[in-house]
């Protein structure tokens, strides 16, 4: 058996393991050089391989929050228009951020936000996609999601949010904070990501301007 570490810049990778030569002979040590070097070669394009996904995932990342971005929400967007339909759309804006920024300061502002993300990732269930969209609003993708289930993710967030009384690791008082959400429903609402995106968003503006701190369902079709 020849055991060699796939060491790339000091950092182990993993081993490569060769066994059981077919005659049964022992490993020549000409053979050993051989394996070591096929290691060296693989630790370089796993290194690589490695760094690409990390740039990737980064570029589709908020980094405030640690969701999706824009970028990573767009595309999931049509990726899964194009599959296994209903899909639902959730778009979230947060009511009354401005008092808690104009009364703590930005810090507190972002670090509110990005409980909210927290929040938000927590209610949400295996498969689904939440993105900060920008600002403090959010946005959540539901596949195989019919409007019913829908808005019950959405008032499951909505209780997170109204319920949450501090930013993560800070003593200030955030207990009016609430959030206000848009659902709409492909192929119900909508069928194509514009249409459904400005459904879902028309439903939570009515929300806002209504009440704040609730859900909305899209009643229009987009064209």
């Amino acid at each position: 058996m020849i055991c060699v570490p796939l060491l790339h810049r000091g950092r182990l990778l993993g081993i490569v393991q060769v066994i059981n030569r077919l005659d049964g002979r022992p490993f020549s040590a000409a053979e050993e050089r051989l394996v070591q070097a096929l290691a060296d070669h693989a630790a370089v394009a796993i290194a690589n391989a490695q760094l690409y996904h990390e740039v990737e995932q980064a570029s589709l990342t908020d980094d405030l929050t640690g969701l999706g971005n824009t970028r990573q929400f767009h595309r999931t967007l049509a990726k899964l228009l194009a599959g296994a339909q209903p899909l639902s759309l959730l778009v979230l804006d947060l009511d009354r951020l401005k008092p808690v920024v104009d009364t703590y300061g930005h810090l507190v502002g972002s670090r509110t936000i990005a409980t909210v993300g927290r929040l938000i990732a927590e209610a949400l269930r295996p498969g689904d996609v939440a993105a900060r969209f920008g600002g403090d609003e959010f946005v959540v993708l539901l596949p195989r999601t019919d409007t019913s289930d829908a808005r019950q993710v959405a008032e499951r967030i909505c209780d997170a949010v109204q319920t949450c009384l501090t930013p993560d690791g800070l003593d200030v008082d955030i207990r009016d904070l609430t959030a206000s959400v848009g659902v709409a429903t492909a192929p119900l609402h909508a069928a194509d990501a514009d249409g459904l995106f400005r459904a879902a968003d028309a439903a939570m503006y009515v929300v806002k301007r209504a009440r704040r701190n609730g859900v909305g369902v899209a009643d229009v079709r987009f064209s």
